[in-house]
């Protein structure tokens, strides 16, 4: 890891309320608030081998 990016963390950690923190920010979430989840779906062929 660079020393920027360590710097980065490092400030970021200081301020609990930092952007690069707030994780929350980035999940999808629905109407009600909860996080919406995507069903991923496995090709038949790939449980067969």
């Amino acid at each position: 890891m660079t020393n920027l990016a360590q710097n980065l963390l490092d400030s970021a950690a200081k301020d609990e309320n930092h952007p690069a923190l707030r994780m929350d920010d980035a999940v999808p979430k629905g109407p009600t608030g909860k996080i919406l989840r995507r069903a991923v779906e496995v090709p038949q062929e790939v449980g067969q081998r």
